[in-house]
């Protein structure tokens, strides 16, 4: 019944800018007098859209010899043929050749409906190329919301914008240290932004090195990456060297930036722009676990800008360990596990935009020691153990559906695996059968629905972490039955065969291991006397491992994902979380 309304209504609309093109009942004209155009309207049609017509209308009707007709300059008949349909039918045609003349007619006449309409037809186009134009276009005409959605588009592509758009070496010094005194653009190291910097003066180094100290300024120069920072102070030299206010600059991050480089820390301070850190891109979630007092409900954050890891507001809840945690669609999925008393087939989801937790579809089975990865939008769990039997079972999750589904069972039954995707294809690895701790690993095709086993580990590895870094896999930590391993061993399908790279700082089991910022971060786990707080990366281009900040309580049996363009991540890192620990 509402529709047949909405259709009857849409319908009137028709045929009343059908008549108002035949000049029917019309009590109007509008002139364009450049072109000797006359426009029929129905005054009250146009009132009812626009406040500029309505107190002109309003005040004609004091003036008679205004009262039907209305001269309107600097404007195109074309334009106004365009703004009148919109009056009547709430519809236009927009395009490349007349949306920046809707955009002024719209603002000009306080019609806000088709100030929208092409506000976001110009936000759908935003470009690399493009967008520092659109941003002065919305901002000349105060075009709120489209300026806020240019904003977070440039925010989001900042480098690449800096680096390849025209538009970007023509922008005001004032526009430019507005974007990058932002705390949310997306950069991968604040080396991209000082280079930006650069790019910029040099486009026109004679008029604009003037702006070289304001700029500093506001760039994070102790987050600028080392080897960078010295070749900058090489390059930039003709730049800063009559400039005491740059060469202040420089010489204090680098005093800065030696301490920190001995003292083995990250200096924060928010109140200070060289030492306040931006909004990282992608935060790593630690959810729940063993600690020393039971099982935890709690998580952690980790900020790889100050390299320190933070308490998260909100609580899973109900306690959880041996579960999985799989990041899909920016929605963190905790499953199966162990709460202390049972185990679990439970599911529940932490949505970070609003801090809050649901209960999702249960898993055909109770799995504690269960590992689980997402691929192609559907979150995969393998085998674990329900209180009586290890699984060889594996299952699926469908988001949309909410709907779990059985998928082909491993060739093995395993809990305390670890799992991994690469090149589209689901890696399996190690484990306990319940007798035995396992060096077996298996590869799961999707496309196929057939598992392959594949050479087996060195060692046998339980309670062990798989993990992924382009096509190669790399198996790290583990039990073997007798003690837990330092060891690491990586992986390469295109030659399946296992060989040995360097070895962990720490020997552990039951820790998680995740991809994080190009570099593979083991945390936690026991460590074979107690559950550790011990965290560490790996950097596969150096085959090396560097300790990082401890956890704020130690937990195994945990499990973590990565979230990745939060446009609330402020909350989770340093500039929203603990204000004590950035300080200086």
């Amino acid at each position: 019944m509402c529709e047949m309304e909405d259709m009857d209504h849409i319908g009137q609309h028709l045929q009343m800018n059908d008549m108002r093109k035949k000049g029917l009942f019309t009590d109007g004209l509008i002139h364009i007098p450049t072109e000797n155009v006359s426009l029929p309207i129905h005054k009250a049609i146009m009132a009812s859209c626009s406040n500029y017509f309505r107190s002109l209308f309003t005040w004609g009707m004091c003036n008679r010899e205004y009262e039907n007709d209305v001269v309107i300059t600097g404007v195109s008949a074309k334009t106004m043929e365009a703004v009148i349909d919109y009056a009547y039918i709430q519809r236009v045609d927009i395009h490349p050749g007349n949306v920046e003349d809707l955009i002024a007619a719209a603002d000009r006449f306080h019609m806000f409906g088709l100030q929208k309409h092409c506000t976001d037809y110009l936000v759908n186009e935003l470009t690399i190329d493009n967008c520092i134009g659109i941003k002065m276009f919305f901002d000349f005409y105060s075009c709120t919301n489209g300026l806020k959605k240019t904003n977070e588009f440039i925010w989001r592509h900042f480098t690449e914008i800096a680096e390849s758009s025209q538009e970007y070496l023509q922008m005001s010094f004032d526009n430019l240290k507005e974007i990058i005194n932002n705390d949310e653009i997306y950069v991968s190291d604040e080396s991209e932004v000082l280079s930006a910097v650069l790019r910029w003066i040099k486009h026109d180094t004679g008029s604009r090195k003037c702006h070289f100290a304001d700029l500093l300024s506001v760039v994070r120069l102790t987050f600028v990456n080392q080897s960078y920072f010295d070749d900058f102070l090489t390059t930039a030299l003709s730049i800063f060297k009559q400039c005491a206010k740059s060469k202040s600059l420089l010489e204090r991050a680098k005093d800065l930036k030696m301490r920190m480089r001995n003292t083995d820390s990250i200096i924060c301070n928010p109140h200070e722009n060289m030492l306040r850190p931006r909004v990282p891109r992608e935060v790593l979630f630690v959810v729940g676990g063993w600690s020393s007092s039971g099982v935890v409900d709690s998580m952690e954050t980790f900020d790889r800008y100050t390299g320190r890891w933070y308490d998260a507001v909100s609580h899973m809840p109900n306690t959880r360990a041996y579960h999985a945690t799989v990041s899909l669609g920016g929605v963190i999925y905790v499953i199966g596990g162990y709460d202390g008393s049972r185990y679990l087939s439970s599911v529940l989801c932490f949505r970070p935009d609003t801090h809050t937790w649901e209960n999702r579809a249960r898993m055909h089975f109770q799995r504690c020691y269960v590992a689980g990865v997402e691929l192609d939008g559907k979150i995969y769990v393998f085998g674990g153990f329900d209180g009586r039997q290890r699984h060889d079972s594996v299952e699926y999750y469908d988001a949309i559906s909410n709907q779990w589904n059985d998928s082909q069972p491993m060739r093995q039954c395993r809990s305390d695996c670890g799992a991994t995707v690469s090149s589209g294809k689901i890696y399996v690895a190690g484990g306990f059968d319940g007798s035995h701790c396992l060096s077996s690993v298996e590869m799961y095709d999707t496309t196929t629905n057939h598992w392959t086993m594949l050479t087996s580990m060195s060692i046998p590895r339980s309670g062990v972490s798989i993990m992924s870094v382009g096509e190669v896999i790399f198996a790290i930590g583990g039990y073997d039955g007798g003690v837990r391993l330092r060891t690491v061993e990586e992986y390469k399908p295109f030659r399946n065969t296992w060989s040995a790279v360097d070895s962990m700082n720490v020997g552990r089991s039951n820790f998680c291991a995740i991809l994080f910022g190009g570099k593979i971060y083991s945390i936690g786990g026991y460590d074979g006397s107690v559950t550790s707080p011990h965290v560490e990366s790996f950097d596969p281009k150096t085959n090396t491992w560097i300790q990082k900040c401890p956890l704020k309580i130690g937990r195994s049996a945990l499990s973590a994902c990565v979230v990745r363009d939060m446009k609330n991540a402020k909350e989770f890192t340093c500039l929203g979380r603990d204000a004590s620990a950035t300080s200086t």
